[in-house]
Order: C-alpha cells, then structure tokens, then sequence
C-alpha cells in the first residue's frame, strides 16, 4: 500500500516527503508507566521546498505560534487514513538543503513543538505552565 501526507497551516499545503511524532513514557524498574507522557508534542517534518519564507519567518518569531494539521492518505483510493492535528506549535529548528540530482532536490526539514496534538481522536497537551 502507498501512501502520501500534506502538511496544512495558514491557509497553505505542502507535500510531506517524511513525517515523524511519537511520545515516551517513564517507566519503573518493573516496566510499568510511572508519569503521563512526555514529549508528545514534538513533530519533524520534511517537506518539498516552495517559494514562500512563510516557514523561516515562523522559526525566526521566537513566539509566533501556528495550529495546523498532517493528514496521511491511501494513494490507491485518495482515502483519508488518519490526521494529526495540532495547536500553538512553535517552529523550533528549520533547514532547507538543496541536492543537485535526485526525485527531491529542494527539501524543507523542521521541527514543531506543539502545546498540544491530537491524533484523530486521541488528544495529549502538554502543561507549559509546569516548566520552572
């Protein structure tokens, strides 16, 4: 099965070349879940480069916090598989790298930090208001 993923925010759509997010846990000695868990709204993104500076200007705003979403699709039937929203993620790395040859030769790679994502219908907020 195939399958492709847009990047949605502001209006704009990117096609993603690769998309990672996940969240850990602690555990005890025993393996049992000790905490709720951490880092669950980190999310990095690679996507085909555009003409916009929409991305940079977000990592260069220090405080600029967008929502938005990656929906993942079946490419034989165009069907929606799952969508992961998320809401008051700051741009906290950018890079854009260019390769002469090659199927993508412009590619934007970042990293979001959300306050809060959720994965259909499975939310997990991270408490900013915690940090010291």
């Amino acid at each position: 099965m195939s399958f492709l993923a847009e990047f949605i925010i502001d209006n704009s759509v990117a096609k993603v070349i690769n998309c990672h997010f996940g969240m850990d846990q602690a555990i005890t000695v025993n393996g049992r879940a000790s905490q709720k868990p951490v880092g669950g709204g980190i999310i990095e993104l690679e996507l085909e480069s555009t003409s916009s500076t929409e991305f940079f200007d977000w990592m260069a705003s220090p405080d600029k916090r967008k929502s938005g979403s990656v929906t993942f699709y079946r490419r034989d039937a165009m069907s929606r598989l799952k969508r992961l929203d998320f809401t008051d993620a700051l741009c906290v790395s950018y890079h854009e790298y260019f390769h002469s040859e090659g199927s993508h030769p412009m590619v934007t790679k970042m990293k979001l930090s959300a306050r809060e994502i959720n994965l259909e219908n499975v939310t997990v907020v991270n408490d900013w208001n915690a940090e010291a």
